[in-house]
């Protein structure tokens, strides 16, 4: 059982902060836990907001559980619609307002923020993400109102969320542009050869990809939108989804004082900050310099972060984390190498797909991308991979 004063405070309600809870939970039922979040804390999975269409689910489906539902089955206290204006770590409370809200250990679980795109135009600030459930919902509600047989849409970025997001709403009856910066779709994740199937086969399914391209304006039509690009080209739309990435919410984290990385709030190995008694886990910490917005190394954190805060302190580890790019018209298994690790890919392919090993000049595999049937592959894969620590 913890042996510390005061409740245990988590700031947020996504899948870290409720992943945390649930873990602490099994080892303590009696610590008092507060969970204090922006919105309305209802569980869903963040994941399947990039597949919500093609399983025709709105927002209300997506949503698992009320805050109200968690706060039962977990014995929380939940604080939803309260927004955490600052750390008054020195003195261990919450800035709330004008409310001081005591905490005797404090995790950070706050998640990435969109980055935003910057644009020009009269309509610049209509450019929409769908980063969180309540993002989600506003899109599927402007989309409803649209009265066009097939709403066209725009999507920036052509990273794993804008590769997503693109198959699943092409498959929604939805006139699809997909707009990416670099020369290649999943820059940096996959090998060229995969890229170049990828695409095609998001075009044969009905998505234009331009390559090579921003979106520098948005402008009003009379029928819509105009995304305009960097090559003077304008496409008509009727919604613009920026996925040109994500960064750490590290703002309270800054409030208090603690030490950020080069991607989020720097956290060790126990998850513990620059303060003894805060702590962060999932897309806002940076873990012993690592930072990895992917759901099993999260789930990993909250395992271990429950143990520590509940009994023995447990150091976190990461052994091979692959992750699924869930694109239909093409199974993707990615374990993405270091953009920092020398290498060279090297991509094998056959009728069941297609097969990149990215290795070092030593010859030890660094990362793979698998594709198809040969996905199964990755149990042969997978042992050959260093772990991160």
């Amino acid at each position: 059982m913890a042996c510390f004063p005061g409740p245990l405070v988590i700031v947020g309600s996504g899948l870290a902060a409720y992943a945390l809870a649930r873990e602490f939970r099994k080892l303590d039922t009696e610590q008092p836990v507060v969970l204090i979040c922006a919105d309305n804390g209802c569980q869903y999975s963040k994941p399947l907001l990039s597949t919500a269409i093609a399983q025709q689910k709105n927002a209300d489906d997506l949503a698992t559980a009320s805050a109200a539902d968690m706060a039962d089955r977990l014995g929380l206290i939940i604080r939803n619609n309260t927004r955490v204006d600052a750390i008054d770590a020195e003195a261990h409370r919450l800035i709330i307002g004008n409310e001081r809200f005591p905490y005797g250990k404090l995790v950070l679980a706050v998640g990435a923020e969109a980055v935003p795109l910057k644009l020009d135009g009269n309509a610049a600030a209509q450019a929409m993400t769908v980063n969180s459930l309540a993002d989600y919902r506003q899109l599927r509600g402007h989309l409803e109102q649209v009265e066009a047989e097939r709403p066209a849409i725009v999507i920036a970025g052509g990273g794993l969320v804008g590769c997503e997001l693109a198959s699943d709403f092409v498959s929604g009856d939805y006139d699809i542009d997909l707009v990416c910066s670099g020369e290649q779709l999943l820059d940096g994740l996959v090998p060229a050869e995969i890229a170049t199937v990828l695409r095609q086969r998001l075009e044969n399914a009905g998505v234009a990809c331009h390559l090579s391209r921003r979106v520098e304006s948005l402008h009003q039509h009379p029928q819509g939108l105009l995304a305009g690009l960097d090559n003077r080209q304008h496409l008509p739309a009727h919604a613009l989804i920026s996925a040109i990435g994500l960064r750490p919410a590290t703002a309270l984290a800054r409030s208090a004082g603690l030490t950020l990385g080069q991607r989020g709030i720097a956290v060790d190995r126990y998850l513990q900050t620059s303060d003894p008694d805060i702590y962060a886990l999932g897309d806002c910490a940076e873990v012993d310099g690592v930072s990895l917005l992917y759901v099993k190394p999260l789930m990993a954190c909250a395992r271990a972060l429950a143990a520590t805060l509940a009994t023995t302190p447990v150091r976190v580890a990461y052994g091979p984390m692959p992750v699924t790019i869930k694109t239909p018209v093409m199974p993707l298994l990615v374990a993405a190498p270091s953009r920092l690790q020398p290498g060279s890919w090297s991509v094998d392919q056959n009728h069941d797909g297609f097969r990149a090993e990215f290795r070092h000049g030593d010859g030890h595999l660094l990362g793979y991308a698998l594709t198809d049937k040969r996905i199964t592959e990755q149990s042969e894969l997978n042992p050959q991979l260093p772990e991160f620590f």
